[in-house]
């Protein structure tokens, strides 16, 4: 939620493998585009997971290297909730999932609906169990984004809207 007086900038970008050189680049590129500094900050938010075990554990080492910098307050975040929420709030209607494809015949889930209410605790589940949990669903509309999505829209046998903007 934004509050008055603060000021909130965001970025996405595919840094797989290339996160220790491209992450201090893009919070260099946000400072530029919110006419803010270092200084300014007072919370970081970082993932703690499910994901890729050394982009968490560099996105960390930064959090708290800010955190050393500046004082400011570190949050850790589930990646789904994240990711379902960051979909929430480009979509204000429907009920919104994250899923991320954990390999093995395996995704991670989680899922919020309209009210922002959690409908699916964040489980790691086979993918015939993560479309058994989609499929109850109550909301008319349901998103789908992550990594995952494609394993499981289509395999509902409802109406699903995939891929708002697909972030991993």
């Amino acid at each position: 939620a934004k509050r008055e007086g603060c000021r909130h900038a965001a970025t996405v970008d595919d840094a797989a493998g290339r996160q220790t050189e491209v992450l201090p680049v893009l919070v260099d590129q946000l400072f530029k585009s919110s006419g803010a500094s270092i200084n300014d900050v007072r919370r970081v938010v970082v993932t703690v997971g499910p994901g890729a075990f050394t982009g968490i554990r560099i996105g960390l080492a930064f959090a708290k290297g800010v955190k050393v910098a500046t004082g400011a307050e570190v949050l850790g975040v589930s990646s789904l909730e994240c990711l379902a929420r960051q979909a929430h709030a480009t979509r204000s209607i429907g009920a919104f999932a994250a899923v991320i494809d954990a390999k093995r015949g395996e995704v991670y889930v989680y899922g919020v609906d309209k009210n922002r209410a959690c409908w699916i605790e964040p489980s790691l589940v086979g993918v015939s169990d993560a479309i058994n949990l989609l499929r109850g669903c109550k909301e008319n509309e349901l998103w789908v984004t992550g990594s995952g999505q494609g394993l499981v829209v289509g395999q509902v046998g409802r109406p699903i809207t995939p891929n708002i903007e697909h972030v991993d």
